[in-house]
């Protein structure tokens, strides 16, 4: 008896909801579109395809993007003989991607990775577009600072970024404003951040003040259209902040070779940042048809101290680099995901898509490092590399490449003797979606 007045209850509680709901009779005066009302739920949209699982809201308020890719390289290299180094299996990276939009104008991404064995968040922000040319992101990414630094690992001609990249920040927490002009001539940013290492990514920082990071990129013939330096880009990148290391945290970076070993260091518990960091980067870039060019100078300036000697100075790092990559199977270059014009079929006759690259490297150090503040017996004070990559798109998520980069080097071995040269062969298998 309880349960059947309960579904009495229930029944009558029923009826007044369906008759709101019901739509008007055909010819009524209440006849025509109607307008969901608070208690009715609009269908969510949701697809999956090549580019990852998108759910969304009907009207496009909210939308929920979700994806993945996973790296695995092998890596060896054939200036080693005498084996110091293993040649070995790598899973590089192993990211998924969340992004999406919320109340129409905020934006989101967050990223973490399962790469080398480690779990970390990579990236994660918030965008406020108030405009095109106005939009706030907040959180953390990768300071808008290198052209290469800000191509996606999944985009890169080459399996790793070339010595240039290592003088840039990585990742660092904090807010920048960026946008593009009405006509697409100009791109700009600038921001303030907490200040990491070059090379390097940070969580928290370790004194109040804090870097600038800002970058102008020209356009100058975007509007043109069919036109060889349309896609011709110019532009400089700096940043400024303090630093102040100490034994145990000492505020200096290291840096790596392609094989990502380490080159050069400053002397460990005696030598720390003490003063003023500025980066500098003029770059370039230029796409037509299926060439693409870039070239980008590094220069870092830093104030360094030797606790042991009491010596201060201000030491200079420089590199550069330029490369080109060129689509033998037509597609036109964008430095960013390739789509082959036909994915890999063996009964369709489809091939995918192939391109080359290749790229020269300079990396200088001041010699007012040596041999003072940098560790002599393991510091290369110059390294210069050329390097050639193949790629072969398989299909839109597929990527299988190759890289071949040779190092020599000035200095970086025991009694003042030259470091080995590394030729290092580099191939990877991606999947993306």
């Amino acid at each position: 008896m309880r349960l059947a007045a309960i579904a009495a209850v229930l029944g009558l509680l029923r009826v007044p909801a369906h008759a709101q709901s019901a739509p008007a009779a055909s010819g009524s005066a209440n006849s025509g579109p109607t307008r969901p009302g608070p208690e009715q739920n609009t269908p969510a949209t949701v697809s999956a395809g090549p580019d990852g699982f998108t759910i969304g809201s009907a009207d496009g308020a909210f939308r929920l993007d979700i994806g993945a890719y996973a790296q695995l390289d092998y890596r060896a290299d054939f200036g080693d003989p005498q084996d110091l180094v293993a040649d070995t299996f790598l899973l590089r990276r192993a990211r998924l991607l969340f992004a999406g939009t919320v109340y129409r104008f905020l934006d989101f991404r967050l990223t973490p990775d399962f790469g080398e064995g480690k779990a970390s968040i990579q990236d994660a922000y918030l965008d406020v577009r108030f405009a095109k040319s106005i939009v706030l992101r907040a959180g953390r990414f990768k300071p808008f600072f290198g052209l290469e630094r800000q191509t996606s690992p999944s985009d890169l001609r080459f399996v790793e970024r070339g010595l240039p990249s290592g003088l840039t920040p990585n990742r660092d927490l904090g807010f920048a404003f960026y946008g593009d002009t009405a006509s697409n001539t100009v791109t700009y940013s600038l921001g303030v951040f907490n200040g990491v290492a070059d090379g390097a990514t940070g969580d928290v920082d370790d004194n109040d003040g804090k870097d600038l990071i800002g970058r102008v990129l020209l356009h100058p013939f975007a509007a043109r259209t069919r036109n060889a330096v349309q896609n011709l880009s110019v532009g400089v990148a700096m940043t400024r902040g303090p630093r102040d290391g100490t034994a145990t945290s000492t505020g200096l970076p290291s840096y790596k070779t392609t094989g990502q070993q380490v080159f050069f260091r400053y002397r460990p518990l005696l030598v720390v940042a003490d003063g003023t960091v500025t980066r500098l980067a003029p770059q370039a870039s230029w796409l037509h048809g299926p060439i693409g060019i870039y070239a980008e100078h590094m220069t870092t300036t830093q104030d360094v101290f030797h606790t042991g000697s009491g010596s201060a100075a201000t030491l200079k790092v420089r590199s550069w680099h330029v490369g080109a990559s060129v689509m033998l199977t037509g597609e036109r270059q964008t430095f960013s995901k390739v789509i082959p014009r036909t994915a890999y079929s063996p009964s369709g006759g489809g091939w995918g898509a192939l391109e080359i690259a290749g790229r020269v490297e300079r990396f200088a150090v001041g010699d007012e490092a040596f041999p003072l503040f940098a560790e002599p017996d393991s510091s290369a004070s110059q390294a210069r590399a050329w390097g050639l990559s193949a790629i072969w798109y398989v299909t839109r998520g597929i990527k299988i490449m190759s890289s071949y980069e040779r190092t020599s080097f000035t200095g970086g071995a025991q009694r003042s003797s030259n470091r080995r040269t590394e030729a290092a062969l580099i191939t990877r298998m991606q999947v993306y979606f």
